[in-house]
C-alpha cells in the first residue's frame, strides 16, 4: 500500500478519476488526444465501487457481492498509469483548488471535508502538518498532501496479508470502505442531510499515519 499511498502521480490520477468536475467537460475528443491509448475522462469513476486489492486475497469484503473471485480480478487488473485527462477550458476551472471538496462514501452515507484535513506548513520541518485552527493552516482543497484521496486509500485496502510497506501500526488491510461506491465533489451543492460527517476522525487518522511513517517533505 505504501507505494501507492505516498506516490503523488498515482494519487493524482485516482483523485481526478473519482472527482466530479465543477463545470461540465467537453464530450468531444481533443484533436491532440491519442485515441490509440484512450484514457477514461476526468470524473468517470465517480460513484463506482473501489477497492485496493492485495496480492493474497481469497474472499471479498461483505460489501461486495460478485461471482468472480478476488484472485481472478487481481490477475486481470492493471495499475493506473499516467492518465491524460481533458479538463475543458482549464484544470483550474474544472477543479478549483481553493474550494472546499468532499469525499463521499455513497454506500454508507459518510463524508469527509477537505477543509478539516491536516495541511502542510510551507517552510516547516519534516513533519510540519497542522490542523484547522492552528497557526499557518490553509485548507488544502485538492491541492496538497495529505488530502481526500489519502483518506480513501486508508479505508479501501483489502488483503489477508497485513503487510503494507508502511511503518504505521494502524489496520489498513481490512478497509471498512473496501468495495463501497465513492465520489469526490464540491461541498457547495452537495445534499448531505442525514449523512455522517467523519472529517475529524479521518483527519486524526491521517495525522497518525504521517507521523508514524516519517514521511519526508518531498512526499507532501
Amino acid at each position: 500500500m505504501g507505494e501507492f499511498f505516498f506516490e503523488r502521480s498515482f494519487t493524482d490520477d485516482l483523485l481526478y478519476l473519482l472527482a466530479m468536475p465543477a463545470v461540465p467537460l467537453p464530450t468531444e475528443t481533443p484533436a491532440h488526444f491519442n485515441t490509440t491509448r484512450r484514457k477514461p475522462p476526468a470524473g468517470s469513476w465517480a460513484g463506482d465501487r473501489i477497492i485496493l486489492l492485495g496480492a493474497w486475497v481469497e474472499e471479498w469484503p461483505e460489501s461486495v457481492e460478485e461471482a468472480e473471485s478476488p484472485a481472478t480480478l487481481y490477475n486481470e487488473a492493471h495499475c493506473i498509469d499516467k492518465v491524460i485527462f481533458s479538463y475543458g477550458g482549464s484544470k483550474e476551472e474544472a477543479y478549483p483548488q481553493e474550494r472546499v471538496w468532499v469525499l463521499r462514501n455513497l454506500s454508507q452515507k459518510i463524508y469527509v471535508r477537505s477543509d478539516r484535513l491536516p495541511a502542510r506548513v510551507y517552510g516547516g520541518g519534516e513533519h510540519s502538518l497542522v490542523l484547522p485552527g492552528e497557526e499557518g493552516y490553509i485548507q488544502p482543497g485538492l491541492r496538497s498532501t495529505p488530502r481526500l484521496i489519502n483518506v480513501l486509500l486508508a479505508r479501501i485496502g483489502w488483503s489477508e496479508d497485513p503487510s503494507t510497506a508502511m511503518a504505521c501500526d494502524m489496520e489498513l488491510t481490512e478497509g471498512e470502505w473496501a468495495g463501497d461506491r465513492v465520489d469526490i465533489r464540491l461541498l457547495e451543492g452537495a445534499d448531505l442531510e442525514g449523512w455522517v460527517d467523519a472529517s475529524d476522525d479521518e483527519a486524526g487518522r491521517l495525522q497518525t499515519i504521517w507521523s508514524e511513517d516519517g514521511v519526508p517533505m518531498w512526499h507532501l
